[in-house]
């Protein structure tokens, strides 16, 4: 698909590099995603 994309996230605990991800990741982008979603509602931009 054109529209597609690909994230590049480096996750760091305690200055180590988490190849995996990890639930810090998680849970940053399911914060990221919902506050953009809830401000997307409030502003009409979205439904």
């Amino acid at each position: 698909c054109a529209d597609a994309y690909a994230d590049t996230v480096l996750g760091y605990a305690n200055s180590i590099r988490t190849i995996d991800g990890g639930t810090h990741i998680d849970g940053l982008k399911a914060s990221l995603t919902r506050t953009l979603n809830n401000l997307g509602k409030k502003s009409k931009i979205i439904k």
